[in-house]
Parts: structure tokens; C-alpha cells; sequence
């Protein structure tokens, strides 16, 4: 409830004078309330935020009774200053506490919304609506009811049961004789003798008076503290107003104390935060992190200390760009060194996959694949040049020369390219030849041995009928393949019918032996007649079979490992430099919070 306009008595040069005035203090808590900061005095308002506030309150007037009951519904006024505001306090010859005559704003909730309901309630004087109320009382009311019926636009009226059985709803009587008077006075004189006398002088301004003295062995002045700077009287006790109670309030001065907060994971608005870093002396942690330290500039720590914030940042960044810079040159070093050395990488993958070759086909030797560097114009150079080097990489500290050859070493340093090693493996198709070529010449050699039915058994001939054996029976370390009748072959020589029964079709006999197997008895059907070139061809065939698939799978496996070398070193690269640019902010950002701290606690600002 705020009080807006007041109803108070001043002495004038004819006695006590009721004088309506405007409550300061209560209509700028109002104001304020509604709109912040809008109402500073009387003289100062903000009446361009007013502007934008649209309040309508609802005008109420009426008997006292009925006006408490209204508050005591709204839950503004409890049971106990209910009674006091209907008690009628002319009739207590001792003074208690009463709600002065006046207009009164009453808010239904303590929040401002655009939706709020207010109430402009004229609280009257005991007895404002009797009768016989005095002629003062009644301007009084006037006056009030003009102010309220301005200020809304919806005015209610609370009667009490008391005052509606007073009010007279018929006036035909009184109105018969009032006519009667005047036909009366129409037969009389019409000159009447007036006299003028000069009216009672009333001063309309507001001017005090002097009150009246109390004593307490409470209301005393404080003895002056000898830490105390500040004039000694403000220490005087104060009177406080109210209502319906007065009070007063004594000063003391204490000490200064320090007093610590310790905070642990409260919240905490932006503006007081600001606050504590411009004015307070501070003990930063030092071991924030950049974005806990970038919040605390712009909350405050920017406008207290401008020039050690720009110094900081242009430190950071600075450290950010050579750090970037660093970055780049070394990824820049490293894939250099890496293409330059991929020869190195490449003849160890040359001669395991050689070794895996020569193991499955025993007739081929590691000769049989010599290794060609490449030179600048992509043509085959001199056989095998490179000197013995460290397997190309940043990480391999101190490996001796073997480790170049070995592809076990390579591995170690890069896990990832056992998975690609081992797809190039399996790509080369060891197991089976499938050149077309080697197929055909293949196949010429079982049509050929159907020419020789018959074979003396001479010393000559023996390496050529172990051979015809071994292609009969398809026995040997390996193994009988499987879908052969044990019994096909069981003798050789004349008479036998080993050659139309092994060779009556060639393709299908070609398809159960093995190229392994079958390479490695070539040197015994080379002993036929007319056999060398066929064989030759088909040996021919076997190598350049390998000879290309080796060379075009080992640039392969080549790139892909290079790839994952150029990967994993670069990815070393990067942490190792987040790790050191970070380490270097880190130490940046711990020497920027220590001149912080000191230059706070000895209140300076820069």
C-alpha cells in the first residue's frame, strides 16, 4: 500500500488548517517500484519510461468497514490491523495508532506486470459520511472525490448495511414543502440587506510547527571510537516514522574486519562478479584455464586493468602463431624426408614378398627378382643401389642398418601396415597362377606327353619317368590330391596304359596339380624331345606373372604405408605441438594472474 495524497493539519493565522498534500516518499517508492530508477525527486522524473507504462487503477470509496474487508479479502491486512483501522479513534481520549485520511494505491501482487491489478482506495475521516459531518470534513471529502474520480476510470462504492438503511430513496415530502416555502416568499419583500465583512485570512503554504520532546536512557549518542574518521555527528540517533508505530535508531561505529567468503560452486550474477574484479583486492587461481580467464576480463578485469589485458592477449597470440608456424614447417620437413626415403621402404616390401614367392615355388630364387630403383624420368635405373639406411621415419631413434630389411621393424613403428601387408599378400593369389599365358603352355605340356606311350626303361630316361610318376600319381612331399584314384597309375613301361588314360583330357587333368607342383617337375619333361622351348615358355610365363603382380602390388603396399607413416608422424607432430603450445599459454597465462594479484592487493589499476 502506498500513501499518494495526505491529509494533514497546519496552523494557520485563524487555527488549524486541513490541507491535502502529495506523500514524496510513498508515491517515489511507488513509482520506482513499477518503473526503476524512473523517480529520483519531485523535480526529477523520468516521465519519457513513464510513458510506456500504462496503469489503470480502480477507484474505491466508501464506509471504513467495508474497505477493510476488501483489503482483508486481498490478504493485504491481517485480523489484528484490521481491527485497529476500523476503530473509531475520536472517541479514545488517548492517541493510538490510525491510518490517516487520504489516497492510498494498494498492488494485489508484489511483482510489476503489464496485467497487475491496482486500487485507488479513498480512506475518509471518522465520520466523513454522517450528516452532521462539520463543514471541514465534508471540503475535505470533496476534495478527495475530485481527485479520485480524475485519476480513475472506474470508480466502486462500498456501503455498509449501516449507511444504506440512512439513505433516503423517496424525496416527494420533503420536495411538497419546499414549494410551500417558496409560495411563502413570493408574497414577501424581495429586498433583503446584506453586510460584507472581511473574511478570516488562512495561509494555504505548508509551515512547521514545534513538536514535542521525549526522553529514553535509550536514545543517547555513542562514545566516539578512536579508529573513527567520519564526523561525529552522524552518530545521532535518527527517528524513524511510521504508520502506526514510531521508533528511533542509535549509531554505533565498529571496526573494519576482514571477512572471507569462501565459494564453492555458487552462482553468481555478472554484475556482482564485476563488482569484486574492479574494486575488491583479488586472489586469482592461477592455474584457470583460457576460457575461465577470458570470462573474467570481460567482466570486469578489461576496465580495471586495459593495458596488462592488450599485453596478454598480444602475448597469446603471438605464442599461437609461432607455434602454428612450427607446426607447418616440421609437417612440411617430415613428408619431404618421408617421399625422399620411400625407395628405402620400398625394397624392404620387394624382397619379403620376393622371400614369400621363392618359399611357394622353389624353382624361382631371389635372382630371379632383382630390384630397379626408378629414376627421375620413371625409367628403370641400376639393380638394387641403395645403400643400407634406417627405415624412413622421424621415430625410429638409434635402429641399427638389419631393421631396414626387415619388415618385422616396420611394423613395430606403424601397426597399421600389417593389416595392408597382409591384404598385399593375399592379393598376390600365391596359390594359383592365372595368367593366361602360363594356363596355355600349361596345357601344351599335358597334350605333349601323350605323344610318349611307350618309354625304355633305361638310366636316361629315369628323371623322365619320376616325372611321369609323380603327374600320374600326384604324390610328393605335398601330399596325394584329393578326387585321385589311388590305383590310377600303378606301372610304367611297355605295354602300360598310363599315357591314354592320364592324358585322354589334358585341361582336366591341369586342374588338380598344383602350379608348384608342376613347376617344380619341368626339369624332367624337359628332357623330351622338343620339350625345352615349351618349358622354357612356361617358366617364361610364371615369371613375368610375378615380375608384375610383385612390382605393382609392392608400389602399392608403398603408398599405403608411406600414407600411414606421413599420418602418424603428423599426428605426432600435432600433439606434441598442442602439448607445447598449450605448456607456453599455461606459463603466459600464470604470470599475467600473479601481476593481477599483486597490483589488486596493493590497489593499483593500470
Amino acid at each position: 500500500m502506498y500513501r499518494i495524497l495526505d491529509l494533514i493539519s497546519e496552523q494557520g493565522s485563524g487555527g488549524l488548517v486541513d490541507k491535502i498534500i502529495i506523500a514524496q516518499d510513498s508515491l517515489r517508492a511507488f513509482t520506482n517500484t513499477i518503473c526503476p530508477g524512473a523517480y529520483v525527486s519531485m523535480t526529477k522524473v523520468n516521465f519519457s519510461a513513464l510513458d510506456g507504462l500504462t496503469v489503470k487503477p480502480v477507484g474505491i470509496y466508501g464506509s471504513k468497514d467495508e474497505i477493510v474487508r476488501l483489503l482483508s479479502s486481498l490478504g493485504l491486512v491481517d485480523d489484528h490491523v484490521a481491527a485497529q483501522l476500523v476503530a473509531n479513534h475520536s472517541e479514545h481520549s488517548v492517541s493510538t495508532p490510525s491510518l490517516r485520511s487520504g489516497l492510498y494505491i494498494v498492488r494485489t501482487t508484489c511483482e510489476a506486470t503489464s496485467g497487475e491489478q491496482l486500487f485507488l482506495i479513498y480512506w475518509p475521516e471518522d465520520g466523513t459520511w454522517d450528516d452532521s459531518a462539520p463543514s471541514s470534513m465534508k471540503r475535505n471529502r470533496v476534495t478527495f472525490m475530485r481527485y479520485l474520480t480524475k485519476m480513475c476510470d472506474q470508480v466502486t462504492a462500498l456501503v455498509s448495511p449501516e449507511h444504506s438503511r440512512s439513505i433516503v430513496w423517496s424525496e416527494q415530502e420533503d420536495d411538497d414543502a419546499l414549494t410551500e416555502i417558496e409560495e411563502d416568499q413570493d408574497g414577501s419583500d424581495r429586498m433583503f440587506t446584506f453586510e460584507v465583512t472581511k473574511t478570516t485570512e488562512q495561509e494555504e503554504t505548508v509551515k512547521p510547527y514545534p513538536g514535542f520532546k521525549a526522553t529514553s536512557d535509550h536514545i543517547a549518542m555513542s562514545q566516539p571510537h578512536p579508529e573513527a574518521i567520519m564526523d561525529v555527528g552522524l552518530h545521532k540517533p535518527r527517528l524513524l516514522h511510521g504508520e502506526t508505530t514510531q521508533g528511533f535508531m542509535t549509531i554505533s561505529y565498529l571496526p573494519a574486519t576482514r571477512i572471507t567468503d569462501v565459494v564453492n560452486r555458487k552462482s553468481i550474477a555478472r554484475v556482482q562478479l564485476g563488482e569484486y574484479l574492479k574494486n575488491d583486492s583479488l586472489r586469482v587461481n592461477e592455474n584457470l584455464d583460457a576460457n575461465a580467464l577470458r570470462l573474467l576480463i570481460d567482466a570486469g578485469l578489461w576496465d580495471r586493468f586495459p593495458q596488462l589485458c592488450k599485453q596478454w592477449q598480444q602475448e597469446s597470440a603471438d605464442i599461437s602463431s609461432d607455434a602454428s608456424a612450427t607446426k607447418a614447417s616440421t609437417e612440411a620437413s617430415i613428408k619431404t624426408k618421408l617421399k625422399r626415403q620411400s625407395p628405402l621402404l620400398t625394397r624392404v616390401f620387394h624382397w619379403t614378398l620376393v622371400d614369400i614367392i621363392v618359399e611357394k615355388f622353389p624353382t624361382f630364387t631371389r635372382d630371379s627378382f632383382p630390384y630397379f630403383i626408378k629414376s627421375e624420368q620413371g625409367n628403370p635405373g641400376s639393380q638394387d643401389p641403395v645403400e643400407p639406411a634406417i627405415v624412413p621415419s622421424p621415430l625410429t631413434n638409434g635402429s641399427s642398418e638389419q631393421e631396414c630389411f626387415d619388415v618385422k621393424a616396420v611394423i613395430r613403428l606403424y601397426p597399421e601396415i600389417k593389416e595392408e601387408f597382409r591384404h598385399t599378400v593375399k592379393k598376390l593369389h600365391i596359390e594359383k597362377i592365372g595368367d593366361r599365358n602360363f594356363q596355355t603352355c600349361k596345357e601344351q605340356i599335358y597334350s605333349r606327353l601323350r605323344q610318349f606311350p611307350e618309354l625304355n626303361m633305361t638310366s636316361n630316361t629315369k628323371p623322365v619317368q619320376e616325372s611321369f610318376r609323380f603327374i600320374g600319381k600326384g604324390t610328393t612331399s605335398y601330399g596325394q590330391p584329393k578326387g585321385l584314384p589311388n590305383n590310377s597309375f600303378n606301372s610304367f613301361g611297355p605295354g602300360s596304359q598310363f599315357v591314354d588314360r592320364m592324358f585322354k583330357n589334358a585341361k582336366a587333368t591341369s586342374s588338380w596339380l598344383s602350379d608348384a607342383q608342376f613347376l617344380a617337375e619341368l626339369d624332367g619333361i624337359e628332357k623330351l624331345p622338343n620339350s625345352k622351348k615349351v618349358v622354357a615358355d612356361t617358366r617364361a610365363a610364371a615369371l613375368a606373372h610375378f615380375r608384375s603382380l610383385l612390382t605393382k602390388q609392392t608400389a602399392a603396399l608403398t603408398d599405403s604405408a608411406l600414407r600411414i607413416q606421413i599420418d602418424t608422424c603428423l599426428a605426432r607432430v600435432r600433439r606434441e605441438a598442442a602439448s607445447s603450445e598449450e605448456q607456453r599459454l599455461a606459463e603466459s597465462r600464470k604470470r599475467f594472474i600473479a601481476e593481477i594479484n599483486v597490483l589488486s592487493q596493493t590497489g593499483h589499476h593500470s
